[in-house]
């Protein structure tokens, strides 16, 4: 579809797939483009029926047709006017100017149609002197395209009416509309379009922070999961699953691709601006959590290139290495800390997120005893020790906040419902900024004592209150672990 208006109306374009006789280092199979040019051929291999001005148009219509698919950050085109015109040569130029909004695209062209709708515009110009012949390349400033345009239209000597139509020709290409989005190919819809109802969960985090108990949570929902996935095969496989038609997939990445981690930010860019529905979630734990876990699973660090005997100082400078090297993609996901929670804590927690909406705003409220340690994974974190505590009335020791009782009795107490109320005035302040910020989820964490009775209270009160506008998760930390 991209070919018909380059020139080649009718024509045909196929890829040829045989198995080899025997197998090469490019694989075994043979790949030959197939190409008709015009209506009524039959296709044949694209290096013995295409000129080069055909060449360089069916490059540029490959290219648009999967300008979403790869990241190539140069585009070459030669000769790519060779044998078209006017409305033709427009289309090329506009095509062109389309894939240059993401990526550098060089040109060679002698047509003004073309050069109108460049970004930038280069001279060349060859100089003949006694020792020889040098070409020179020049930028073209804005404020002297004209008269440059309007040399390629009508020779050297520019007259008003070259000036005013090369005037009118830049003004219509920085005016002009995209193109309508390219056919879509190989199970992607490009831009403008989206991929499908595609979900996709990635894992990430520390190693030994929890990551396959959290796989096997999604893929107890199920999701199709894959472990350790290479960064590189992130599109492919994406591909992959769209034509399979699988709508759910948890992929899991994590410092054994290390070389290629400063990818996963970029791809999930791309794959969100192709309409695929994108949730990072990062494990964190402590690095006393860590080193315990090491050793009681006398498992190897995977960026440990030592023995199992590693000690401690050792393992403890890798931790902090690998938190290093996973710091960009902690900062654009959502962290659940897992130093203090059990396995099925972590897989509720997990599932409990992927019901949330996407793109809208989620908000974690969690309770917490100080005595065992602030959560890592908290945004903002509240102090509320120095409320009454229950704990001191016999009758309320042993309940809860989730129990009625707790729940009179702090209800009647001056201090608990000034303190929600400044709570509740700080975050409805500062979540609206939040949210166009593009930040999907913030976690609040209410601490006391004991983690039993007024934190879990305020998580209650404090969900409920924002629940009408943004989607309120609550956990409980001590309690949920019972």
């Amino acid at each position: 579809q991209a070919m018909q208006g380059l020139g080649m109306e009718g024509g045909k374009f196929e890829v040829s797939v045989v198995k080899a006789s025997e197998p090469s280092p490019d694989g075994i199979d043979e790949v030959v483009f197939l190409v008709a040019g015009h209506p009524g051929m039959t296709p044949r291999p694209v290096g013995k029926v295409a000129s080069g001005g055909e060449l360089s148009r069916i490059s540029l219509a490959i290219a648009v047709t999967t300008s979403e698919l790869g990241a190539a950050p140069t585009l070459i085109f030669d000769e790519v006017d060779s044998g078209v015109g006017g409305a033709v040569a427009e289309t090329v130029g506009r095509l062109m100017q389309q894939l240059g909004r993401d990526r550098q695209v060089l040109a060679v062209t002698h047509l003004p149609q073309v050069a109108a709708c460049a970004h930038h515009h280069l001279k060349v110009a060859k100089n003949k002197s006694a020792g020889g012949t040098t070409s020179t390349v020049l930028a073209v400033q804005q404020d002297e395209r004209v008269a440059e345009i309007a040399r390629m239209l009508g020779g050297e000597r520019a007259t008003e009416t070259t000036l005013a139509h090369a005037r009118e020709m830049l003004d219509g290409a920085a005016s002009a509309p995209a193109m309508p989005p390219p056919p879509a190919i190989a199970g992607h819809h490009l831009r403008g379009e989206t991929l499908m109802a595609l979900e996709i969960v990635l894992i990430t985090g520390m190693s030994g922070s929890g990551k396959s108990v959290a796989l096997h949570a999604l893929e107890d929902a199920g999701y199709y999961c894959v472990d350790n996935l290479p960064p590189e095969l992130l599109p492919a496989f994406v591909a992959l699953e769209h034509k399979h038609h699988s709508n759910r997939v948890a992929i899991a990445v994590d410092v054994r691709s290390a070389t290629s981690l400063h990818q996963v930010p970029q791809e999930l860019g791309r794959l969100r601006g192709q309409g695929v529905a994108v949730k990072s979630l990062f494990l964190d734990a402590t690095i006393d959590t860590l080193v315990r876990r090491f050793s009681e699973t006398r498992r190897r660090h995977p960026l440990s290139h030592d023995d199992l005997q590693q000690g401690r100082r050792a393992l403890v400078q890798i931790i902090e290495l690998e938190r290093e090297l996973l710091a960009e993609l902690r900062e654009q996901s959502h962290v659940i800390d897992t130093s203090t929670i059990r396995a099925s804590q972590l897989q509720s927690y997990v599932k409990g997120l992927m019901s949330t909406a996407q793109g809208q705003l989620t908000l974690v409220f969690q309770s917490f005893a100080f005595k065992r340690g602030i959560p890592m994974d908290a945004d903002y974190v509240f102090d509320v020790r120095m409320l009454p505590n229950p704990h001191y009335e016999a009758a309320l020791r042993d309940l809860t906040g989730l129990d009625q009782p707790v729940a009179d009795f702090l209800d009647l107490q001056p201090e608990v419902g000034l303190m929600r109320a400044h709570i509740e005035q700080f975050l409805a302040h500062w979540l609206d900024m939040l949210d166009r910020n593009h930040r999907s989820y913030v976690t609040v964490a209410i601490g006391c004592t004991g983690g039993q009775h007024r934190s879990v209270y305020l998580v209650e009160k404090l969900a409920q209150a924002f629940s009408d506008r943004w989607t309120a998760l609550k956990r409980h930390r001590e309690l949920d672990g019972r």
